[in-house]
């Protein structure tokens, strides 16, 4: 590891961000004053800020400094469940209020909350995504993201 680089004594921190998750994908072109794309999903904003909250809130309970190394991110999203699913775990491209939505577009949107939280310097340093998962929420196990960032030790850098 490069000195200065922090890694939090390679603690990892955990959260869970409650709420529907929204993908981060598609975006409406907007010719305003700076040229800005606005996301599809007038909802994501409120979701981003949620996780951002949560993640800020956990790094704050644990002690933690942004990681400015490269880390690994699990999450598990619990997303609605439709009246008559047509699989266990969401895989349809059902509309996104019934469970649907591309995990790589929740990812995105998980990512860039990181960022916006301080939890990790900036978003690339995520440079492994592992045990990512959909599932339906249920009594159990609500809407939401469970997370997990883990600095990634020397040898897997």
């Amino acid at each position: 590891m490069h000195a200065g680089h922090e890694d939090n004594r390679g603690r990892s921190l955990g959260f869970h961000a409650a709420g529907q998750p929204i993908t981060k994908g598609s975006v409406k072109p907007y010719m305003g004053a700076r040229g800005h794309a606005i996301p599809d999903d007038p909802r994501l904003a409120a979701w981003e800020q949620t996780m951002a909250w949560s993640a800020k809130a956990a790094m704050a309970r644990a002690g933690l400094r942004p990681y400015d190394c490269p880390v690994r991110v699990s999450a598990e999203f619990r997303l609605p469940c439709p009246a008559s699913p047509a699989f266990r775990v969401p895989a349809t491209a059902a509309d996104k209020d019934k469970g649907g939505g591309d995990l790589d577009k929740l990812l995105r949107a998980l990512g860039d909350a990181l960022q916006s939280a301080g939890v990790v310097r900036d978003d690339s340093r995520i440079s492994d995504y592992r045990d990512c998962m959909k599932r339906y929420a249920d009594d159990r196990h609500p809407m939401g993201v469970t997370v997990t960032v883990t600095p990634l030790g020397k040898e897997e850098q």
